[in-house]
């Protein structure tokens, strides 16, 4: 009976020092990895600004090639939305919040039940044809092991990210040898162009629809 009242009182114990330790820690967290890619910043920008070829560098994707990704109207630049569900991987979205050529993409993502993050992707030329990017991922874990989550949140995705730059740095260097800086440019600006024209048409679509049932309405209406 003492050992079983001493193995509750231990675990009560255990469980307010685990509380009291998240509520003083920073809940806020950074995680940043840079590497230098010998391709202009243009190049690579295409290769962060296109959600789709997230699939060839993502670090998540090969560590759970199962994983399911769906992919929204739009994956070129601002406003554009992927999903993604797997075993290892978890379940969650992203959307392109920002897009500054050639230096900058932030893409807000949404965990679900885990909370939400940004990432962020700053490119620079290097003055010798190549450049460099740094990745950073930030946010604040919310509840009262925030701190805890937080202070494991670096250790656990700095890895990540060292893979995924090493191959972004491979499929960028490769694509700037394929098709050369302005060929890159312009399949990238023809695919956001494309989305462009679609998102228009869609605008169109439903506009003419809502005009159309608004005139029915109106008819409807003289009729009685």
């Amino acid at each position: 009976m003492k050992a079983i009242k001493f193995l509750v009182v231990t675990l009560v114990a255990l469980v307010v020092v685990a509380l009291a330790g998240g509520a003083l820690l920073d809940p806020d967290y950074r995680v940043a990895r840079q590497t230098t890619i010998a391709a202009p910043a243009l190049v690579v920008f295409t290769q962060i600004n296109d959600l789709r070829r997230w699939e060839g560098w993502s670090p998540w994707k090969a560590m759970d090639p199962a994983m399911v990704l769906t992919y929204g109207a739009r994956t070129v630049g601002k406003g554009g939305t992927y999903s993604w569900s797997g075993r290892k991987a978890g379940a969650g979205s992203g959307t392109i919040a920002q897009s500054r050529l050639p230096s900058q993409v932030v893409v807000a993502l949404d965990f679900g039940d885990s909370g939400t993050g940004t990432a962020q992707f700053d490119l620079a030329d290097d003055g010798a044809g190549g450049s460099t990017v740094v990745w950073t991922f930030f946010g604040r874990h919310e509840g009262p092991l925030g701190g805890w989550l937080a202070l494991i949140t670096e250790p656990m995705f700095g890895p990540q990210f060292e893979r995924g730059l090493a191959a972004l740095k491979a499929q960028a260097e490769a694509e700037s040898q394929r098709a050369g800086t302005l060929g890159t440019v312009a399949e990238h600006v023809l695919r956001a162009a494309g989305q462009d024209i679609a998102d228009a048409m869609r605008g169109a679509g439903e506009a003419a629809k809502r005009a159309s049932e608004e005139a029915a309405k109106a008819m409807e209406g003289a009729g009685r």
